[in-house]
């Protein structure tokens, strides 16, 4: 089978050298009725040595339509009638071809000449260039060309790679694990590895589309599990690179980080193809459907959920184990196994795959018998009464963990109490775990700037001079239209993230499913508002919104004007002394009359409550008399009401203060419309919220919270059976915290310690110490040390001459390369000194106790003379001075060799040093 394959890549060499790809013409390179064409070589007759089969012809860059091919032109592609190409290759199809076989022959020599790192920048399909890499390389390219499999084979190799890893790394490092292996014997063990354990999903995430999919998708999918089929082959089609509905359910995890990084903006923008796809079918509805709302959903609820039982399962036998080490002395293996045994059962017999209070409430209870009955070997029954004082212990620490997460983390500066707060935040929200990987970092990252962006996680300081006002409510001036200052009541920091965290109150009012709200346009309008609650409410009441504006004059000859300088010159000429008062009163009344039947109205209660939404039912409508001041009217039916929302639920910008006016529709949150109102009646679960407040301790904790501290509590939230709300003393509102919302706060211990806080805050947070990790810098290596010794030395002397609070953290260090002198005596220099100036209060003796003499010397003084001057003991003042030492590249070593105490001389360089276990990597 080798010789074969070997042969198979030789005939092709033979068949298309670099020399006739030279004189290769474009019927000569693609060709539907001979099967001796160049391209038909590649995909179809060298198939054995690596598939490539599949997907759009564009992957050519050109290619010879079929008889029945329905090719059309496109901004991006174009075509003759007989061939079609990419447009950024060349305007006609003889120009396209003349490009792309110039990058082929690129791509040959590069393989030959064994430069393949110049083939990630080569702009053509990436499958079928790598084939063609690895048909003229000398077998330095792996004939597996899907990134996917690439990375699996990766991952199993334990080569180390990110989303970002070029394909040619890839190929590199898995060769450099041949050995001595025959080289298709070695790729083909790779690939049964991938291709083994992959399972088609297509249809199973049709299904799942079909009764999960939003009503405003249906034009695209259409209404049957097949249908829905073909639109996913259609998408799948596009990409080379990944078989999205081919799925390894071991290797989940990275089949959905591979779909995250193709779809990526970055990565779209190479395949505009699918951007333009994309684009034209419902304005990114094939994007949506591979997104994190649809088929990674799918994939987490298909896989990832399936594998928390495996995990769970883990976890409770490592803490049983645990537990028996502590509370009993007994044979722990056979224990463990019959409690293995028994939850395996227990799993089985459940729809679900966690723990819940209910759950660890039977297991705590269970009987001698019941536990004989499913543990049916040889250690029957043994270790019953351990598995059973474990589960009741563990109901208290269980109701722990399931309750709302106030959390402060301490510890010294440098810590990276920053980075640990971002992953709590998305944890929290998402439900899930993250391992200490480069990956997953770079996930964690990602993940919180977007929670951060839609205000999910919100991150503030405490200072000095923050207040109750400034985090809760108080009053602040505003300006209004008319140019008048008045004083409102403004939100607070702390009180918008609760509105956030609250979500929707109220109810549905009416079937809204047949509701397009994608062709819709929304206005945000003010009926009263807080200052006239009669009228807000009567408008409510009664089906209407109205408006104040106008005075008490009648449009209603001024509704078939839809042009605004017609509107507005007839407007100044019937009625100017309302533009003499303000000139608002005009545009107000061009836009309560402009609304069309059908357009949809947010009604707001101040800037940061929408109370109400309705859909315009009537035209224009003057009332010389009302049960209200106003006399402008238009009939609404009411979708919601009384739903106390933060308008960011609904708007992707802040509203404003005046009265009415149109949103612009990409401010829209359509999806949220068609989510909340398409569900009969029902109002979503709130997510989960995160408020970071960084330096905790630095603010006057009791006045910033006030009344809110015991609001704090777990058992005291929203919802909970000893809820609690009390009356703020601005606004007079009832008001609580819901559930939802997590705090995590931060405070430098050598700021402040945990002490100084309020006992209050104290009480209601769980405090977790983050101290430094210098394990972390282990590998980081210069010429006789590693910057692990050199922390743990320093630290052990702060520690001496102050306390633990006042060690440095390793995050100053961690991003050192070994051997890069420079940034060594940077963070030194920049860094290290300056907090240890700040730590001493400018005692350069006690930082030379620190770090050596190799950064501070003792200043020669001992010739100093005091002015002529009677002073009785005078030498007595004449204390030994120090200052500190220039640090640079040069120097760098020598003076921590000193504070670590080694005995050799470094050589001094401009050249960043590397350590002698580095020379050979």
């Amino acid at each position: 089978m080798n010789k074969e394959l070997e042969s198979s890549k030789q005939l092709f060499l033979e068949k298309w050298p670099i020399e006739k790809l030279q004189e290769m013409e474009l019927q000569e390179y693609t060709n539907t009725n001979r099967e001796d064409s160049f391209c038909y070589w590649v995909e179809h007759i060298t198939r054995d040595l690596g598939s490539v089969v599949g997907g759009s012809s564009y992957k050519f860059g050109v290619y010879k339509k079929g008889s029945d091919s329905k090719t059309k032109k496109a901004n991006n592609r174009d075509s003759d009638g007989e061939y079609a190409w990419h447009t950024k290759y060349g305007v006609t199809a003889e120009e396209a071809f003349e490009k792309i076989k110039q990058i082929i022959i690129a791509i040959a020599t590069n393989a030959q000449g064994d430069t393949i790192e110049t083939i990630d920048e080569i702009d053509l399909g990436t499958a079928y260039k790598w084939k063609i890499a690895f048909l003229y390389g000398n077998y330095n390219v792996i004939n597996i060309f899907k990134l996917e499999a690439l990375r699996y084979v990766a991952k199993n190799l334990q080569i180390p790679f990110i989303n970002k890893t070029p394909v040619s790394i890839f190929h590199r490092e898995i060769l450099k694990q041949k050995k001595q292996d025959n080289f298709f014997e070695f790729s083909h063990n790779l690939w049964q590895q991938y291709a083994n354990g992959l399972t088609d999903v297509k249809e199973a995430f049709a299904n799942w589309l079909n009764i999960n999919t939003h009503d405003s998708y249906r034009n695209y999918l259409g209404d049957t599990p097949s249908s829905i089929v073909r639109k996913l082959e259609e998408i799948n089609s596009y990409f080379d690179e990944i078989d999205f509905f081919l799925v390894n359910p071991l290797n989940v995890k990275e089949h959905i980080n591979t779909i995250l990084f193709l779809l990526n903006k970055a990565e779209r923008e190479k395949n505009s193809d699918f951007e333009e796809y994309d684009l034209k079918n419902s304005n990114g509805i094939p994007k949506a459907l591979l997104g994190k709302n649809n088929y990674i959903l799918f994939l987490s609820e298909k896989f990832v959920e399936e594998n928390k039982e495996k995990n769970m399962l883990e976890n409770l036998i490592k803490e049983f184990r645990g537990y028996l080490n502590g509370y009993a002395d007994l044979t722990i293996e056979i224990y463990s196994d019959n409690f293995e045994k028994y939850l395996s059962f227990y799993f089985k017999e459940k729809t679900t795959t966690f723990l819940t209070k209910e759950d660890i409430k039977e297991l705590s209870e269970i009987k001698r018998y019941q536990f004989d009955r499913k543990t049916h070997y040889e250690h029957k029954g043994k270790g019953h009464s351990n598995f059973v004082s474990f589960f009741k212990e563990k109901i208290y620490l269980f109701e722990d963990t399931i309750s709302v997460s106030n959390q402060i983390l301490y510890g010294p500066p440098g810590t990276g109490k920053t980075y640990v707060t971002k992953k709590l935040a998305v944890e929290l929200i998402d439900k899930t775990t993250y391992e200490d990987t480069e990956e997953d970092r770079k996930a964690i990252v990602e993940r919180y700037n977007e929670l951060h962006k839609k205000e999910q996680i919100v991150f503030t300081t405490f200072h000095q001079s923050i207040s109750y006002e400034d985090f809760v409510e108080g009053i602040k001036p505003k300006t209004s239209e008319d140019k008048k200052v008045t004083y409102e009541i403004e939100d607070g920091i702390f009180k918008q993230i609760v509105t956030k965290a609250k979500g929707l109150k109220g109810e549905i009012k009416s079937e809204t499913n047949t509701i397009d709200f994608k062709n819709k346009n929304y206005f945000k309008m003010s009926i009263g508002g807080k200052n006239r609650k009669d009228v807000h409410n009567w408008c409510i009441n009664n089906n209407y919104i109205s408006l104040g504006w106008g005075d008490e004059e009648d449009y209603s000859e001024y509704n078939s004007i839809k042009n605004w300088d017609t509107y507005r010159n007839k407007f100044k000429n019937e009625f100017s002394y309302l533009i003499e008062e303000s000139k608002y009163h005009i545009q107000a009344m061009f836009i309560f009359q402009k609304m069309n039947i059908g357009d949809i109205v947010l009604v707001s209660l101040g800037n940061h409550i929408i109370d109400a939404i309705g859909i315009i039912t009537g035209e224009y409508e003057y009332k010389e008399h009302s049960n209200i001041p106003y006399h402008h009217f238009r009939k609404v039916k009411w979708l919601a009401t009384s739903l106390d929302a933060d308008p960011s639920l609904f708007v992707d910008k802040n509203i404003s203060q005046q009265s009415i006016y149109q949103f612009n529709s990409d401010d829209i949150k359509v999806d949220y419309f068609e989510q909340t109102f398409t569900k009969k009646h029902e109002i979503s679960t709130p997510k989960d919220h995160v408020l970071i407040i960084d330096e905790i301790n630095r603010g006057n904790v009791s006045a910033i919270f006030g009344e809110l501290i015991t609001l704090l509590e777990p058992d005291k939230r929203l919802g909970q059976d000893e809820a609690i709300t009390v009356k703020l003393p601005y606004s007079k509102k009832e008001f609580g915290i819901p559930s939802n919302l997590h705090i995590i706060g931060t405070m430098n211990t050598a700021d402040r310690s945990v002490e100084a806080l309020d006992t209050a805050l104290r009480r209601r947070f769980e405090f977790k110490e983050i101290m430094p990790k210098p394990e972390l810098l282990e590998n980081i290596l210069f010429d006789g040390f590693n910057l692990k010794k050199v922390l743990e030395t320093i630290n052990n002397r702060i520690e001496l001459l102050l306390d633990r609070d006042h060690t440095i953290g390793h995050s100053y260090f961690i991003a050192i390369e070994s051997g890069d002198t420079e940034e060594l005596a940077s963070v030194f220099k920049n860094k290290v000194i300056p907090l240890l100036q700040e730590y001493f209060y400018g005692d350069y003796g006690k930082i030379g106790l620190v770090l050596g003499k190799g950064f501070i010397q003792q200043k020669e003084n001992k010739e100093v003379k005091f002015a002529d001057f009677t002073y009785e003991n005078s030498n007595d003042f004449k204390t030994a001075s120090f200052q500190i030492q220039k640090i640079d590249t040069n120097n760098i070593i020598k003076a921590i060799h000193e504070t670590l105490g080694i005995k050799k001389e470094a050589t001094p360089s401009k050249e960043k040093q590397v350590a002698p276990e580095l020379a050979n990597v």
